[in-house]
Formats: C-alpha cells, sequence, structure tokens
C-alpha cells in the first residue's frame, strides 16, 4: 500500500480503492454521504462514463469566494435547503490544506441547482469576519 505524508492540519483524507468485482463498487457507492465518525463521507467512481459526466454538470453548482476556512460541512448546511446534496467539493492547496477559495457542489437532482442560482450571496460560516465573506454560485459548465 502507497501511503503519503498526512498534512496534520488536513480535516478531510482521501483514499483510493480498486475493487475486485462490480457488485463490491455499487455496495460501496451506495455508502456516498453517509457519516463516518461525525464526517460525511464521499464515495465515487474515478472513471466515469460520457453520461456520468453530463449528469455532474446539469446537477452541479461552482460556488466560489469561499473563505480560504470552510469546511465541506458548512457549504453542505447553507446549501441543504436547496435540495439533497450527494458531495461538496472544495479545492485546498495540498501542502498547507488552506482553501483555494471555491469548489463545487453536486446536487442529487436538477432542480436544486435552480434553488441554488437563485441564491444570489450567502455566508456559510459567520463566525469568521471577513471583509466581502458572500460568496457566489454560478452554474458549473464542463469544457470537454
Amino acid at each position: 500500500m502507497k501511503t503519503n505524508k498526512i498534512n496534520e492540519n488536513a480535516t478531510n483524507k482521501n483514499a483510493y480503492i480498486v475493487f475486485k468485482d462490480q457488485e463490491c463498487l455499487i455496495a460501496a457507492l451506495k455508502k456516498n454521504g453517509t457519516s463516518v465518525n461525525d464526517h460525511i463521507i464521499r464515495v465515487d467512481k474515478v472513471l466515469k462514463s460520457k453520461e456520468d459526466r453530463k449528469d455532474d454538470c446539469k446537477n452541479s453548482v461552482f460556488v466560489g469566494n469561499i473563505p480560504f476556512s470552510a469546511k465541506e460541512e458548512d457549504i453542505r448546511s447553507a446549501l441543504l435547503q436547496c435540495g439533497e446534496i450527494e458531495y461538496v467539493r472544495l479545492l485546498r492547496d495540498p501542502t498547507t490544506n488552506v482553501g483555494k477559495g471555491f469548489g463545487y457542489v453536486k446536487f442529487c437532482d436538477s432542480s436544486s441547482v435552480l434553488l441554488a442560482m437563485k441564491i444570489k450571496r450567502f455566508c456559510p460560516n459567520r463566525r469568521e469576519e471577513v471583509k466581502d465573506p458572500a460568496m457566489q454560485i454560478k452554474n458549473y459548465v464542463r469544457k470537454y
């Protein structure tokens, strides 16, 4: 098993698993969004079909101007009013684990995207003082 140094400041971890058969993969995918030790886990396939990639786009939004200290759960809590969320992905610096200020939210249903798009500005983490804490939500468009 290959392991890398773990950042002690990281609140999230990644793991990649190769399954022996399709049934195990399907069972693992059903665990997406469940809570383990008070953390929501994300289970996803690395290789996706063209149809899966289209589904990702129509059910996802880009979230920008996120405070660098925000956690996935902050964004999930703020947007849960729009509908069931499949996953939240915030991009972070691999060395410092500091957020890069943007991320993606994939909803289970495309109608949730429409609700999220109606939110002009929001701040999920009001504990942090930021000059302009309001985040912006935009339609996610993937270029192939």
